[in-house]
């Protein structure tokens, strides 16, 4: 009987062949139809599904780190003990803005604009803008100690940023494109928690 059944599984499977196209081999009935379940592939692979979820979450910080890197208005003023600190830097800082500001009205009506919207977002924030400060304290004192190990190389860069300070105000459209050609580094994660205004 065993092998009147694998005589007629043979002809059926030879009536196939024109139709599959293929060798007939005789599965068991196990595996066949485990062979016959249709196996549901992965739309996207967990790496590119996190990959295009990075690149998202980059894209959609971009525009609050180049508002805050574009060189077009002058640097804002650390706070009162930095200017205590550093009296030549702070006056013609100050001297800077005063004069920036008189040449482009609107947008430094913008800049306080913010500057009050990031004041009233520290009161409903306090931690996380005192973590935000210190994060730029550490880096201010880095920074300071980085020019008294090496005042020739600190003065090269502050006569850099001069420069470019300079040619920013000549040319500040040019400016704002070349920096966000150039710019590349992703936002501060902390900067999720800022001021709407300041991401835009």
């Amino acid at each position: 009987m065993t092998a009147r059944r694998r005589t007629r599984d043979s002809a059926d499977c030879r009536s196939m062949v024109s139709r599959r196209m293929g060798a007939c081999m005789i599965r068991p009935p196990q595996q066949a139809a485990i062979q016959a379940t249709p196996i549901k592939e992965p739309s996207m692979s967990a790496r590119t599904l996190l990959a295009c979820l990075g690149m998202a979450i980059c894209l959609a910080s971009v525009p609050w780190t180049l508002s805050a890197a574009t060189p077009e208005a002058p640097a804002a003023i650390t706070g009162p003990a930095w200017c205590r600190d550093n009296p030549e830097a702070c006056t013609e800082m100050r001297q800077r803005a005063a004069s920036w500001c008189q040449e482009n009205p609107a947008q430094c009506e913008k800049m306080k604009a913010r500057m009050a919207e990031r004041q009233a977002w520290c009161k409903d924030n306090a931690a996380a803008c005192e973590q935000q400060r210190d994060k730029h304290r550490r880096r201010l004192q880095k920074m300071q100690e980085k020019c008294a190990a090496d005042p020739a190389r600190c003065e090269e860069r502050r006569q850099r940023m001069r420069q470019r300070m300079d040619e920013c105000a000549a040319d500040p459209a040019g400016c704002k494109s070349e920096g966000m050609r150039r710019w590349q580094r992703p936002a501060d994660p902390a900067g999720k928690d800022q001021p709407a205004s300041s991401r835009s």
